[in-house]
């Protein structure tokens, strides 16, 4: 169900959220010199599968050139040999006066068809750089990278690996950490609503900025106790069948009070958090009540437009959108106070009905572009019907538009 609700909303929250242009700035990088033949990467270009004039997406693979003294790509280096892929990871400092990121260990995870099938360890070089060759290819794989830098895993997903695009460059940035809890928010808040046979479905997905330039890692607790904890977000008194999503991760999360509640660190800037649940439905009615607890600059609801009636209190309708086939209905605030509850009541809703299958929505349409948003910590298995799995998305929230299409039960507390 999760995965047809994500392809049903797909064009149309793709559409609002590029309409609202919310893809990030980026870096002006110079593109690295590849060997013939290679195919390019997209740093510094519209990323495949965009509208026509969509700005690039931040991190598009290209590094530059690299430093001084060490070998350029397709020139002096070593070529991987037939059947095998190279990948190389370039570990940038984004906190200013930082410790040098020569020594710092690299995990890489291959996963084909959101299965783990390999693993690979590197330490980066004084250049900056990790080179790992020898990546076998029989199959087309995506490479999910982590670099642990001052206690912290830093984690991104490349491009898919093949026997046709062999080589890969993978940029990704690391920061130093401090005890101290930034001024942290709340930049976008979209839920998305719709109707299963469990009840009434939200999909609630957060952009959590951290302002900083420092990832905030609380200091150790007494042993035995709760970690202390980063994001912690809320959810209704009455949702039931709750689910995390990208941005939480198992080993790290956990359910008390009605909050969901993560300890791993908060990096800078944006940072993605899904959580889904299901709230009950009596005489065909539901309402949705929204907690406010951090300030947020935006919030939207995306509901059907069904033939059901919405009723709202500190959220205003916008339009009605008819994209693709899906009729969808908008509400939107700008800064609601926090404190102060928003509500949604829903009534006259009906039992879903499953629609024929959308043949230009297949699996294979995005597979090999999917991110793996929610993979596990270095080291540990990746499963991926325990994690979200999401498109390649721009900015803070297009990947919502992708979708939200797998996510897990964490620990629950009474």
């Amino acid at each position: 169900m999760l995965l047809h609700i994500a392809r049903k909303t797909a064009p149309v929250l793709a559409a609002l959220f590029l309409t609202a242009g919310l893809a990030l700035g980026q870096e002006e990088t110079p593109k690295p010199t590849l060997p013939q033949g290679h195919p390019p990467l997209n740093g510094g270009q519209s990323a495949p599968g965009l509208p026509e004039g969509h700005p690039a997406l931040p991190g598009g693979g290209a590094m530059g050139q690299m430093p001084s003294g060490h070998a350029q790509i397709g020139q002096d280096g070593p070529m991987a040999k037939d059947g095998t892929g190279t990948l190389f990871v370039k570990a940038i400092q984004g906190t200013p006066g930082g410790k040098d990121v020569a020594g710092d260990k690299v995990v890489v995870q291959l996963m084909h068809q959101n299965v783990q099938i390999g693993r690979v360890e590197a330490t980066i070089d004084q250049y900056g750089v990790a080179m790992i060759q020898g990546i076998d290819l029989p199959v087309e794989v995506q490479p999910i990278v982590s670099v642990t830098h001052d206690g912290n895993d830093y984690q991104t997903t490349g491009d898919p690996m093949s026997a046709k695009a062999p080589d890969q460059i993978v940029r990704l940035k690391v920061y130093e950490t401090t005890t101290d809890e930034p001024q942290w928010n709340i930049a976008m808040r979209h839920v998305m609503l719709h109707t299963t046979e469990s009840g009434l479905e939200v999909q609630d997905i957060h952009a959590v900025n951290n302002p900083a330039d420092h990832a905030w890692k609380p200091l150790p607790v007494a042993e035995g106790q709760p970690a202390t904890p980063t994001v912690t977000l809320p959810v209704p008194l009455n949702a039931k069948d709750i689910k995390i999503g990208t941005g939480f991760h198992e080993c790290c999360t956990r359910i008390e009070n009605n909050h969901v509640i993560g300890t791993m660190p908060l990096n800078p800037g944006p940072t993605r958090y899904g959580i889904a649940y299901t709230l009950p439905v009596t005489d065909s009615k539901a309402t949705l009540t929204l907690s406010v607890t951090k300030p947020t600059d935006h919030m939207m609801a995306i509901i059907p437009d069904d033939g059901s009636t919405v009723t709202a209190q500190g959220i205003t309708f916008s339009r009605t959108l008819d994209m693709h086939g899906s009729k969808v209905r908008l509400y939107n605030v700008d800064n609601p106070p926090v404190g102060q509850p928003i509500t949604l009541t829903i009534e006259g809703l009906k039992p879903p009905v499953e629609p024929h299958a959308d043949p230009s929505a297949t699996p294979d349409n995005k597979s090999s572009n999917a991110a793996h948003l929610g993979a596990t910590a270095p080291g540990d298995e990746a499963k991926s019907s325990n994690r979200v799995i999401a498109g390649v998305g721009a900015g803070v929230m297009v990947a919502v538009a992708v979708g939200v299409v797998m996510l897990k039960k964490p620990a629950t507390k009474p």
